[in-house]
């Protein structure tokens, strides 16, 4: 996909106005994610293995929601609740991806997991990379706890806002 094609359909999903659109083609992969009416694109070039066939472009149409605000109100409400520090020690807090990419547990494959279910963080160490655009952004701990379920796997395509992995007390 060459950049004339990517900013054709850049062009398109802002006039239709859609939340979201994804093209794999070969071994390219783009995500679109529109956020206040602004189109925002990940590219992966990376092979994955297919979890869905192809669609070729030239057949692609595009639909816009009905109210593309309807389904924001309600995801914005959830992450109110789990994406803030909270200062109950006894409940469960999600940590959600900062933004769109691939997920990893480590550094490197030579090197172990950040985090593992059972494991004590302090608020501040390291719990997991999102990989975006070829840069590597570390995901922190906003709170002190105990890692009680990790939600991704290694290599996983995150969207923002997903919960990644949920702190219970200490």
């Amino acid at each position: 996909m060459d950049l004339q094609q990517l900013a054709d359909i850049l062009a398109l999903a802002e006039q239709a106005k859609i939340d979201a659109l994804e093209i794999r083609q070969g071994d390219t992969h783009v995500r679109i994610v529109c956020r206040d009416g602004e189109p925002t694109t990940a590219t992966n070039n990376h092979h994955t293995p297919n979890r869905q066939q192809p669609v070729p472009i030239a057949n692609t149409q595009l639909q816009p929601t009905s109210d593309p605000n309807a389904d924001r109100s309600s995801q914005q409400t959830t992450t109110d609740k789990t994406n803030h520090p909270n200062t109950d020690t006894n409940t469960a807090a999600s940590i959600t991806s900062p933004m769109v990419g691939t997920f990893y547990r480590q550094s490197s494959p030579d090197n172990p997991p950040f985090i593992e279910v059972g494991k004590t963080v302090a608020i501040g160490d390291t719990l997991c990379i999102i990989e975006a655009m070829k840069i590597m952004h570390e995901v922190k701990a906003e709170r002190a706890g105990t890692v009680r379920e990790i939600l991704a796997n290694d290599g996983d395509m995150v969207e923002y806002d997903q919960p990644l992995i949920v702190l219970g007390e200490r």
